[in-house]
Parts: C-alpha cells; sequence; structure tokens
C-alpha cells in the first residue's frame, strides 16, 4: 500500500491567517478562492473529515459516517507532487496541473469503510464570474455484486440554503464494467485517470456551498474504492487568459477543462469563430475590452451547458525572457525555476510552467524535469497581463541500456541484431550503432545480417552525443551431419528415386529430409521419386530447426546414338525395304535394332521389314547398357500421278488426229512428261502422235518428276470419205436447163449421203440454182455422211449455145487490120481443122491452131494473089456433134 503524510488536524486556524494574507496579495491576478480549498498548505485546514461504513439495507446502499479531528493518514491522506503512480490504474497520482499536493481519499484495504471529505465556503457578493474547478481519478474493485453493494465514489455540490445538490457539480460512480470513461486496470479492478470539473457558481453570489467528496468500499466488506481529488487555485472566471501584455504578438483564451465541446463567438454571437478546440488563438491580439462568448458543453450526464463572457484586457508589457538551460552527459534533471532560467526578466512575474503552447497542459514537475523537450514558462505581472515563451530542456545523462543476446540459431542464418528486443533503455531514448570493436573504430555494415558467430558492439548515444558501448553475443547450433551416396546410373532420360535411406545413410539420425532444385533450397522439387536432373539438393533438418544442404548428383548411362535416313521413294503401290544399313548410317555401332508399328514399341511390325506399305514404322536401337532409343523411320510411296484422258473428236480422211494436245488430257496433275504408246504395257512406240491417221486404241503414259507413270488408253477415229459417183446429165441446147439433183447423177453412191451443190471446188461458193442450171460449166456436188466426213466432185453441165463457125468474107493482108484470114468459132468446144482453096482447087493453107497470128496470110508459095477463095471449117460444139462449115472470101490488097 502507497503511504502518504497525514496531517493532525482538518482544521488548523494558523495557516488559515496566512493564506489569507498570501491570497489577498494576488487579488488582482485571480479571484479570491477559499482558504486551502486547493491542500496547497499540504493539510486539510478548512477542510472537514470523516469516517463510517457503508450497508444496504432493503437493497438501498446506505452511508453512515462520523467526523474525526485527526483524520488516519489510510483513509485521509494528503499526497505531495511526486512520480508515483497508481498501484492498480497505472495512472499519475499527482494531478496534471501541477499542484503541489491532491488527497488520497480511501483506501486498497476492505472491510465496508467509507470516507468523506466537505469544504464550505461563501460565493463572494461581487464575483458574478465565480467558479471551482475540482479533478478526481477513482479505482473502484468489481466484485459484480448488485449495485447497491458495489464500491463507489461521488462527488457533490451543495447549496447549503436550499438544501439541494447543484446537478452540474454532482456525480455518482458505482463500480460497473460498462461504467463510462472507466479502464480495467490490475485484476478486477476499474479506474478513471484524472478529470478535471468546472462548475460555474454565477447567480450564487453570497450563498454558501458545500464540496462533498465520498468513496465507500462494498458492503460485503471484501472490496475496495479510493479516490485521488484536487482543487484548482483559481476561482476566477471560466475563461483563462484573458489579460495579454501589450505588445504581445498572441493572446490565449483557454475555456475550462472538462468539457465535451467547446464553441467561440464574437461579443454579439453573430460569427462562430472557433469550434474545434478548448483553446481561442488570437493573433494579434484584439484591442482591450473585446469581449467573447464561450459555449461549453458537457459530456452526456457530466455537468451542464453554460454560456460565459470574456472580455480581453490589455495591460502594460513585461520584460520577459528565457535561457535554455545547459545540458550534459552527467546531467540527470533540470530546474526550469531556477532563476537562471529566467534572468533579465522583471522581478515581480509570477510563473507558471505547461507542457504545450496555449498552456492547457500542466508541467506537474518544473523544479525536476527529467525528460528532454519542449515546455512552456508563462509570465504573468500583477497587473493581470501573461505572456508564453517556449525553453528547450535537453537531458543527456550518460546512457544506460542493457543488452539481451540473440537466441540460438542455425549456422548460416542470417541475425538482426538491431530490433529494439535486444536493448532495452534505462533512460531514454538512445540511437544506436553497430561495431566490429569494443572501441567502435570498426563499423558493422550488416548488423541486419549476420551470419557469423562472434561478439560485435551496440553503441548507444543520445541526442547531445552522450555515449556507452555494450558488447552483444552471435552463436549459433552446431550444424547436422548429412552425409550423401548418390544413387546407381540409369539411362537417360530416365528419373531416379533419391529418397531411399541408403542415399542419406551415416547422417545424424531423426532428420527432416526435403528435397529441392537449387543449392539454396529456394525451389522445392515436387518428385524426388522420379528425379530426372543430373544434381539436385536435400536439406536434412534436426529438430532444432537447423539444416545442411548438399548435393546429390545423378548419372545417366547415354542414349545409343540412332540415326535414321528414311528410305528411298517408291512409286505408289509398292512396298519398302527399311532394313539396309543405309536407313541407321551414322548410329552406334553394335546396336540390337527391331522394327515396330509404334512409337512405344509395343506392337511388332507383322509385315516383313524388308516390304513394308509406306507409312511411318519405328526402329528400336538397345546398346550393351540396356539403354533404347526408338526413332521414326518413314516408308514413303510417290504418288502416282492423275491421268485423265479424254478421247479426241473423230475425225474424216486424210485428216489426222493429235492425241498430245492439252485437250485429250486435261485434269491430269502431277505430270512432268507425257508419253505416246500402241500398246498397253508402253513397249512399242507411236511413232506420230500428233498426225494418227488410222482409227484404233492408243496408250498414253504420264510420268511425274518422280518417274512414277500411269498408262491410260486414248480412242482415235479416223472415218472413211464416203463414195461419191457422178454421171453427167444429157447435154442440151439453149434455152433448154439441166436438174443436177436427179438421183440419175449420184447413183452408185455411198448411202445415205446428203448432197449440196457449189460452183467451186472447195464448196465455198454455193450453186443457187442447181435445179435449173441454164449454161455449160464444171460443178461440183459434196456427198455429206452423218460422220460429217465429206467428198467433193466435179460434174460438168452442158447448156450449149448454137454451135456455128464464121469466116470473113473479104481480108486485106497488106494494111494494118484484118490482114489475118481464121475462123471465128460459136460454141465449138474443140476446133478441128481450117481449110483454104484457091480456085482451082488447090488447098493453099490449112491449120488446127486458132492464134491469130496463125491465120493464113494471102500468099501461095509466097505469092498473093488477088481472087476469091473457098474455105471449109470443121469442130465439135459442146454436145460433142461434128459441126462443119464452108464458104468463100475475097483478099484484097
Amino acid at each position: 500500500m502507497q503511504s502518504f503524510t497525514q496531517h493532525s488536524s482538518c482544521y488548523k486556524k494558523a495557516y488559515l491567517i496566512a493564506l489569507v494574507l498570501a491570497l489577498f496579495c494576488f487579488n488582482s491576478v485571480h479571484a479570491q478562492c477559499p482558504v486551502n480549498i486547493d491542500f496547497e498548505t499540504g493539510t486539510f485546514t478548512g477542510w472537514q473529515c470523516y469516517v463510517g461504513n457503508t450497508t444496504n439495507p432493503g437493497g438501498k446502499n446506505v452511508i453512515t459516517m462520523g467526523g474525526v479531528v485527526n483524520p488516519n493518514s489510510s483513509q485521509h491522506a494528503i499526497v505531495p507532487k511526486s512520480s508515483l503512480k497508481d498501484l492498480y490504474g497505472g495512472f499519475a497520482i499527482t494531478p496534471p496541473d501541477g499542484s503541489k499536493y491532491c488527497i488520497k481519499l480511501g483506501n486498497s484495504g476492505t472491510g465496508a469503510q467509507a470516507e468523506r471529505v466537505t469544504y464550505t465556503f461563501t460565493v463572494p457578493q461581487n464575483a458574478a464570474d465565480y467558479q471551482i474547478t475540482y479533478q478526481y481519478a477513482i479505482v473502484l474493485e468489481d466484485p459484480k455484486h448488485s449495485a447497491d453493494q458495489q464500491p463507489r465514489f461521488t462527488a457533490k455540490v451543495l447549496d447549503i440554503a436550499s438544501n439541494t445538490y447543484i446537478t452540474c457539480g454532482s456525480f455518482d460512480y458505482v463500480a460497473t464494467a460498462n461504467l463510462p470513461g472507466f479502464k480495467l486496470g490490475t485484476g478486477d479492478v476499474l479506474y478513471k485517470d484524472w478529470t478535471p470539473v468546472t462548475l460555474s457558481l454565477a447567480g450564487y453570489q453570497g450563498k454558501q456551498i458545500r464540496l462533498e467528496f465520498t468513496t465507500a468500499d462494498c458492503t460485503a466488506g471484501g472490496h475496495f474504492g479510493y479516490a485521488y481529488i484536487d482543487v484548482q487555485s483559481n476561482c476566477s472566471s471560466l475563461v483563462m487568459g484573458t489579460d495579454y501584455c501589450i505588445g504581445s504578438t498572441t493572446a490565449v483564451l483557454n475555456g475550462p477543462a472538462g468539457f465535451a465541446k467547446y464553441k467561440w463567438y464574437n461579443a454579439d454571437k453573430s460569427v462562430l469563430i472557433d469550434s474545434t478546440s478548448r483553446s481561442l488563438v488570437l493573433s494579434p491580439p484584439p484591442p482591450d475590452l473585446t469581449q467573447y462568448v464561450l459555449d461549453v458543453f458537457p459530456y452526456v450526464g457530466f455537468g451542464c451547458t453554460n454560456s460565459v463572457v470574456a472580455t480581453v484586457h490589455a495591460r502594460p508589457a513585461i520584460t520577459f525572457k528565457i535561457t535554455d538551460p545547459p545540458g550534459s552527459c552527467t546531467q540527470t534533471t533540470v530546474d526550469l525555476t531556477a532563476p537562471a532560467i529566467t534572468a533579465g526578466s522583471d522581478a515581480n512575474l509570477i510563473y507558471s510552467y505547461w507542457r504545450d503552447s496555449t498552456a492547457t497542459v500542466t508541467l506537474t514537475n518544473p523544479e525536476s524535469v527529467t525528460a528532454s523537450g519542449k515546455y512552456y514558462i508563462q509570465a504573468a505581472s500583477p497587473s493581470g497581463c501573461s505572456e508564453l515563451m517556449p525553453v528547450n530542456v535537453f537531458i543527456n545523462q550518460i546512457p544506460n541500456f542493457t543488452v539481451t543476446n540473440p537466441p540460438l540459431s542455425c549456422p548460416g542464418t542470417p541475425t538482426d541484431i538491431t530490433p529494439a528486443a535486444y536493448v532495452k533503455t534505462a533512460s531514454y531514448a538512445l540511437t544506436y550503432t553497430y561495431w566490429k570493436d569494443a572501441n567502435a573504430t570498426v563499423p558493422l555494415t550488416n548488423a541486419a545480417q549476420l551470419t557469423v558467430a562472434g561478439v560485435y558492439y551496440i553503441k548507444g548515444t543520445s541526442q547531445l552525443g552522450c555515449s556507452v558501448i555494450k558488447p552483444i553475443t552471435l552463436s549459433y547450433y552446431s550444424p547436422p551431419v548429412l552425409n550423401i551416396t548418390n544413387p546407381t546410373p540409369v539411362c537417360y532420360p530416365g528419373t531416379v528415386d533419391i529418397t531411399p535411406a541408403y542415399i542419406t545413410q551415416g547422417s545424424d539420425p531423426n532428420l527432416t529430409l526435403t528435397y529441392w532444385t537449387d543449392a539454396n533450397a529456394t525451389v522445392p522439387l515436387n518428385n524426388p521419386a522420379q528425379a530426372t536432373v543430373t544434381t539436385y539438393y536435400i536439406k536434412g533438418t534436426n529438430q532444432l530447426g537447423c539444416s545442411t544442404v548438399k548435393p546429390v548428383t545423378l548419372s545417366h548411362y547415354p542414349l545409343p546414338v540412332l540415326t535414321i535416313t528414311n528410305p528411298p521413294h517408291v512409286c505408289y503401290p509398292g512396298t519398302i525395304d527399311i532394313t539396309p544399313a543405309a536407313v541407321t548410317q551414322g548410329s552406334d555401332p553394335n546396336l540390337t535394332l527391331t522394327y515396330w508399328k509404334d512409337a512405344n514399341a509395343t506392337v511388332a511390325l507383322t509385315d516383313p521389314p524388308t516390304a513394308v506399305p509406306a507409312g511411318i514404322y519405328y526402329i528400336k536401337a538397345v546398346n550393351n547398357n540396356g539403354c533404347q532409343i526408338i526413332q521414326p523411320v518413314t516408308a514413303a510411296n510417290n504418288p502416282l500421278p492423275v491421268l485423265v484422258v479424254t478421247d479426241p473428236p473423230f475425225v474424216c480422211i486424210p485428216e489426222t488426229v493429235d492425241i498430245t494436245k492439252a485437250a485429250v488430257t486435261a485434269g491430269s496433275t502431277d505430270v512432268a512428261k507425257y508419253t505416246y504408246w500402241k500398246d498397253a504395257a508402253a513397249t512399242t512406240p507411236l511413232p506420230s502422235p500428233t498426225a494418227v491417221a488410222d482409227s484404233g486404241i492408243y496408250y498414253i503414259k504420264a510420268t511425274t518428276s518422280f518417274g512414277c507413270e500411269v498408262v491410260k488408253p486414248v480412242l482415235v477415229t479416223v472415218h472413211n470419205l464416203p463414195v461419191v459417183i457422178l454421171t453427167e446429165p444429157h447435154k442440151i441446147y439453149k434455152p433448154g436447163t439441166t436438174d443436177i439433183t436427179l438421183a440419175a447423177i449420184t447413183k452408185g453412191s455411198s448411202p445415205d449421203l446428203k448432197f449440196t451443190y457449189w460452183k467451186d471446188a472447195n464448196g465455198t461458193i454455193p450453186l443457187p440454182n442447181y435445179k435449173n442450171i441454164n449454161d455449160n460449166g464444171t460443178y461440183y456436188i459434196k456427198g455429206t455422211n452423218k460422220y460429217g466426213c465429206y467428198t467433193i466432185k466435179p460434174l460438168d453441165v452442158i447448156v450449149a449455145d448454137l454451135p456455128d463457125i464464121k469466116v470473113p468474107t473479104a481480108f486485106t493482108p497488106t494494111q494494118g487490120t484484118n490482114n489475118r484470114l481464121f475462123p471465128f468459132l460459136i460454141a465449138i468446144k474443140k476446133f478441128t481443122i481450117f481449110k483454104i482453096y484457091n480456085k482451082w482447087g488447090n488447098l493453099v493453107y490449112q491449120t488446127n491452131d486458132l492464134s491469130i497470128d496463125k491465120g493464113w496470110d494471102g500468099l501461095f508459095k509466097g505469092t498473093m494473089f488477088l481472087e476469091t477463095y473457098t474455105w471449109m471449117a470443121e469442130g465439135y460444139d459442146y454436145t460433142d456433134n461434128l459441126v462443119h462449115r464452108s464458104g468463100n472470101t475475097l483478099l484484097l490488097k
């Protein structure tokens, strides 16, 4: 149990007079509070102390009290400012406002005890904004009884005149698990840290008020309850900081502590200035007598809403100076109240000490600050103005820390010696560096990745360079023994089981073996019972988690080299021999070769391998180690050409047929060459395939570029010409006509001919009047059979003019014209004789030549006689009748 100073009496009048005088001196700074209401005399002066017990008759909690003159320190204790913490809640027992004293009401003992303190005072008549701020911290054991039996704490404010409690400042806490604002401490203890309550007593001027604080154990007597209580020394306006010094750059107004929400307004509340903070920072400060309105809102169930007007006052400026205290490696505390800190400031200033720049968090131990940091000193003048300035504290005591060696780990495991778990600082935060030597001259560059056992060094350095060096030892377990015997070789790429016990025989017992593909054992081997790659790694891990990784080497007998050269192709559907040495030339010697239908060599080749049809087969080669390899061999047929033969159209004699024309083999493919033959075996060449003159079946052979060939027949048809026999029609004389379509004319010709009639031998000029020919001439009859073959024959038709031979009656041999005598033939086909006789009957000229220059020139035996001569001429007409004419002609010169 913590013990504190016991005061001999709750009434010490001597102190009372002295305190009244002291407070009167500073009436201009703070409204006068009742004497020792804040316990700052270190006594219970002014307070009434009570002890009693707690019961619960009829299910109602009843506390019975009796006043005491000499309180027992176990139930009423003055607690001086210190760094002690509560045993159950762990919070500081000194209130955060920096008070020198507070009280502890009750204790951690049991027995259904109850304690109470009260303070009765009168609110000054002239204090319109009078207020009381108290703080409390509560510790209640929670036995989980019914509510009327539980430990409790109450804080009440009584208006004595009306004998009623002021609800805004009265609270009743009964231990329960869901008590708002409470936390679970040690065991089944609930606690509530220091909590301020500000109570405005505006409207209570001249009235008596009583503060009343009570603690009580459980009524069953087995569980405790106690509290810490303090009352602040300022009873002025709810708003602090309304006085600022002229020349200040900032004024800070602080609302009362302990409220849930604060709202700052201008004087007429037309402008909401701030709704987030207890403090209102005004920079620059407003003019003198500027007013602000603060509305405060309590936590639910803890007080009343209030509104207060704060008037800002500009006070005469003060001289306020701060000198930061020096620091050293041996210094453990700093006294911020020392005169040297504020040297050069006005002599009549009153100082207060704070943790924050708005002077809302009190520094409880300014005369013995133990932590470095920025703090704040507020200087207040007798006129009421104040200034707040920062002061920097450096506590640079010699560092002190302890080192815990890292736990043993497995060899090679990277160890980080930098975690906070390995160093424990006894004073304050240090900067740690890591070294190889005790003098910290050789830095350790890999302190977070150490893998070598040994002693290393940690240097802890404070903010200003104070340091201490401590050793840290890194140790490792011995690695497990792992022996490896490589397995027997197998044929490549056969798999090997590397898990049998013989492979790790001779290793430490009880190792956990795992299998990996890399030397760092980062990539697991998924199938160690079917390993294939040359080298793997076995990791043996013992019960400590330490491991050794060693390689295991797999050896392979080489597979035989089997080189396959596919045999030459043959023409379909020929068979292929896949056994010649040339097929496996380049393979290993002394191989045993077998022949198969499938790639796994499970279906033997039933056909003789010397004569297999086209396809893919497999040769299995086995060497002396029993290793085998299977390779495919392709037996291939070159395809036959596709030969399509279309018989050529028939022709008629004397035409010939060209069976080499593209039309004959149109549709054929894969043909490199065509040849032509008389027989189906293609042994007798066809000498003139481009001009086949005789009908018959011939043969075309198509050959591919690989020499594969197909022979097919082609039918050649050469039709004979029809026989056309013509009998000339009877010869007639004009104006008679001849019909050459008469059957008698073509009698004896081939049957079923179609006859057509033409003017020319080529049958190109049709004869239009072949039924009524009225002129001599040779005409042509074309007889065409059903195959289109035809014969054209000439037909002479005689429709002759009436024949005649005329000779001039006179001629003049000596003249330029008519100087020869010859006959003029009319319708005479053949001229046979022309004879001339003189008057004596002598033949003077004869000829059968009708040339002009052959006529008689009038000379007879070189002499010309002018006389009348007799002539006779004969010839045959076109009907072959003899025409004879005679007459006389006179020869003139």
